[in-house]
C-alpha cells in the first residue's frame, strides 16, 4: 500500500533517499536498492528518488547534496536497529547542519509492522499452502 498521494499544487514534493549497506567486491550488491527507487520513482509521490551506500559510492552525505526536495526522508534498508542504523544517523546529523531542508529519518524497514504481512505470505507460496494464505488473508480481513 501506498502513502497518501501528494498534492499537485505543494510548492515542492519531498525527496527520498534510500541507504542499503553495498558491497565494492561484489558487483550488483547494490541492485535490490536501486530497483526499489526505479518503483517508487514510478509512484510520482516524491521530487527525487535517490540511493545511498555506506561502504560505497555514493555516501549519503554525497547524494544528500544531489537530491531534490523539501523535506528530504532518508530510509535505512536495514532490518534491525542497530551498527549500520547508527551510521546512517551521524552520517545525517552531520548534514543538517549544511542543510537548509528538513531532514528526518524513518526507522529501518525491518522494523516495519507491515513486513509481518510480506514474510508470512512468501512463507507460506514458498512452502505451497496457498490455502492457508487464503484463510489468512480472510482473518486479516476481518479483524
Amino acid at each position: 500500500p501506498r502513502g497518501p498521494a501528494i498534492s499537485a499544487n505543494a510548492a515542492t514534493k519531498p525527496g527520498l533517499l534510500l541507504v542499503g549497506h553495498g558491497a565494492p567486491r561484489l558487483p550488483g550488491a547494490q541492485a535490490a536498492v536501486e530497483a526499489q527507487a526505479a518503483l517508487l520513482r514510478r509512484g510520482g509521490a516524491f521530487e527525487e528518488v535517490a540511493c545511498a551506500f555506506l561502504s560505497m559510492p555514493p555516501a549519503p552525505a554525497e547524494a544528500l547534496s544531489a537530491l531534490r526536495g523539501d523535506p528530504v526522508c532518508v530510509v535505512p534498508l536495514f532490518m534491525s536497529d542497530g551498527y549500520f542504523v547508527r551510521a546512517v544517523e551521524r552520517a545525517l546529523a552531520a548534514e543538517e547542519g549544511r542543510e537548509s531542508r528538513r531532514l528526518r529519518q524513518a526507522r529501518p524497514i525491518g522494523l516495519v509492522p507491515e513486513l509481518t504481512e510480506v514474510i508470512e505470505r512468501r512463507a507460506l507460496a514458498v512452502i505451497g499452502y496457498p490455502r492457508l494464505m487464503a484463510l489468512g488473508e480472510r482473518w486479516a480481513r476481518a479483524h
